[in-house]
């Protein structure tokens, strides 16, 4: 179970008195320990008493502030149904699950005791075997949605992203296995998109990006990922940060949402189409003149035309790079790094301002037309 909805009626005591025997403070109480259980909670209130009006919605704070929430009316039915309220968040934004606490299942590579020779043996020819696809937790939120694309062990990561240990794991040593340059990116990201009002880091991951754009003064932060091991990771990091589960091509955010959004190391991850979807998903949530700012590797260590000239510009750290772009499992890759980027992003209707091509990431800004 990872949601109950209650039927909570009124936040007024007043109201609640004419329609049922229940008191505010035991209804706060039921909605403080589902939450503690790490399970989401959806309120219901029915107005219909002639004194009663949407004030009363929220009048016993039975909403939760970090919540933000605010009333709104869906459409009834048909005649016969009233129609019914529930919280959600500004905006028409989708609704947002506390990743700290949700209690999530374990994948197998969780179940494993590395004291076990077994086990142990288990875990390495899987991390230097051949790729298999990722085996999905049961019971794991979203799992009915995860497209097929990502259930790919990218990376090498035994069982990808869907496991706490693997998850854990990988937040921590990334970076150090990219020698500090995904880092300087995402600063550079953050930088870019100081300016904003609201930004959304589409594949945050473990929260890096959100956390640089947290500390840029960035009014309203959100990030983005599929993986609920990430979100939960982001959220510990970040408890400011409003994190949602989805991808790319279908956010679930409105229109003209944001006026800024960093995109860290996801499409070279995706399909070609897949990733023409996500770039057109972007263009419609963000604002006219938004930034967008990409980060994905560079070609340059992609499969080098000239291996030697290539080794005498770039030297060792040029080598090191390169053999990681030759033993790392990352199957869209060719077919991101064939792509004319200028052409894409304007055919999605971005202008391309900067283009620069490093060693080993590749920074993009580009701004949505009109």
């Amino acid at each position: 179970c990872w949601q109950i909805a209650y039927g909570i009626e009124s936040g007024s005591q007043r109201i609640l008195d004419v329609k049922r025997e229940v008191r505010l403070p035991r209804l706060r109480e039921t909605l403080q320990m589902t939450r503690a259980a790490g399970i989401r909670t959806k309120g219901y209130v029915m107005p219909g008493h002639p004194t009663e009006g949407l004030d009363s919605v929220t009048e016993g704070g039975i909403s939760s502030p970090a919540q933000r929430a605010r009333p709104s009316i869906r459409p009834r039915s048909s005649a016969a149904e009233p129609p019914t309220m529930t919280a959600d968040a500004p905006g028409g934004d989708r609704d947002e699950i506390d990743w700290r606490t949700i209690a999530l299942p374990d994948g197998w590579p969780d179940r494993l005791n590395f004291a076990s020779p077994r086990d142990l043996a288990t875990f390495l020819r899987r991390l230097f075997g051949r790729r298999r696809r990722v085996e999905i937790p049961s019971g794991l939120p979203g799992a009915d949605r995860l497209p097929d694309y990502l259930q790919h062990e990218f990376h090498h990561l035994p069982n990808g992203n869907y496991s706490k240990r693997i998850v854990s794991g990988y937040s921590r040593w990334f970076d150090l296995v990219m020698l500090r340059r995904s880092q300087r990116a995402r600063t550079t990201i953050a930088h870019r998109l100081a300016r904003c009002r609201a930004t959304l880091d589409v594949g945050c991951g473990a929260g890096e990006l959100t956390g640089l754009l947290l500390a840029q003064g960035v009014p309203e932060v959100w990030g983005l990922d599929p993986s609920p091991f990430l979100l939960r990771v982001a959220a510990h990091r970040h408890p400011q940060a409003r994190l949602v589960q989805a991808v790319a091509e279908a956010t679930g955010f409105p229109a003209g949402r944001f006026d800024g959004a960093g995109v860290c190391f996801v499409f070279h991850e995706l399909p070609t189409q897949v990733g023409d979807r996500a770039l057109a998903e972007l263009h419609r949530i963000l604002t006219p003149g938004a930034v967008l700012v990409l980060a994905e590797p560079s070609p340059l260590h992609f499969r080098p035309n000239q291996l030697r000239r290539f080794l005498r510009t770039h030297g060792v750290l040029g080598l090191y790079f390169w053999l990681l772009a030759c033993v790392v499992y990352e199957p869209f890759a060719a077919a991101w790094h064939r792509r004319d980027v200028r052409a894409w992003l304007d055919a999605h209707g971005f202008d391309l301002c900067e283009d620069e091509v490093g060693m080993p990431i590749r920074l993009m800004t580009a701004i949505r037309r009109a």
